[in-house]
């Protein structure tokens, strides 16, 4: 009956860390004659791989199936990562960043590609169970969220950041880089973010400017590019040029 107060049951925790996605170029892809098929394409390959949360096999993470996240929450060409509340804080942000970091690259390796811009921030969640009939809806909502959303939005490249807010052990700041992160002129963060970095080792800067400058093709994003493509280049020019890589490969073939 209308109006009626929800039976609910519900926990609160006070510090995680969360991040945040967002595909770009999804407008541009939806605007094409193809019935959104394109950008169905797109979103399907950003959801399964962003789904997986076991670490690589990667001989550099030292084959460890650790589970990068705990829980996803998928909206439209959106999505929220939720580290396991249950680990110490600053590994909670390790293996976010790991799953950012490998999931930009893996956006550029190969059709469809897709465009990825996160953020990575820590604060408090609220978690609620909603009975609607027999049906539980959960709900989520917090300063994590709402801070990693925050920076997502005021970042201008393809890319993602750390807020200043975050603890970074030395295992995850070989995830980072010290180049700035390019932020809107209209936006308001607290603290100076730290740039991911998902520049992969066995690269070089022609054939990474390649992938990038394909997937803009491909999503149809070149008009709306702008400063983002060139702030992500300038962010490719300087890690190649003082040898600043992640600690992840591109597979062979």
């Amino acid at each position: 009956m209308a109006g009626e107060r929800p039976e609910t049951a519900e926990t609160y925790c006070p510090t995680i860390a969360v991040a945040a996605l967002d595909v770009l170029g999804i407008n541009g892809l939806v605007s094409t004659c193809d019935k959104g098929i394109a950008a169905m394409n797109v979103l399907s390959k950003f959801v399964f791989n962003a789904s997986i949360r076991d670490v690589y096999g990667d001989p550099t993470l030292l084959d460890r199936r650790e589970q990068m996240y705990e829980v996803d929450l998928y909206f439209g060409d959106s999505m929220y990562l939720f580290a396991d509340a249950s680990r110490p804080l600053d590994a909670q942000v390790l293996w976010l960043l790991v799953r950012v970091a490998t999931l930009i690259g893996l956006g550029l390796w190969g059709p469809p590609r897709f465009l990825v811009r996160g953020a990575i921030a820590v604060g408090d969640l609220r978690k609620r169970l909603v009975r609607v009939g027999v049906t539980d809806r959960e709900i989520r909502i917090g300063t994590s969220m709402t801070t990693a959303h925050r920076l997502q939005e005021a970042q201008d490249w393809i890319g993602a950041a750390v807020d200043a807010g975050a603890p970074l052990s030395n295992e995850a700041t070989k995830w980072t880089s010290p180049m700035e992160v390019p932020l809107k002129a209209s936006s308001k963060v607290d603290g100076k973010p730290v740039s991911v970095n998902w520049i992969w080792l066995n690269g070089n800067l022609e054939q990474t400017q390649h992938d990038v400058l394909a997937a803009i093709r491909e999503t149809g994003s070149f008009l709306a590019a702008g400063s983002k493509l060139a702030n992500t280049l300038e962010f490719l020019n300087g890690a190649y040029k003082h040898g600043l890589f992640a600690p992840f490969e591109r597979p062979k073939g």
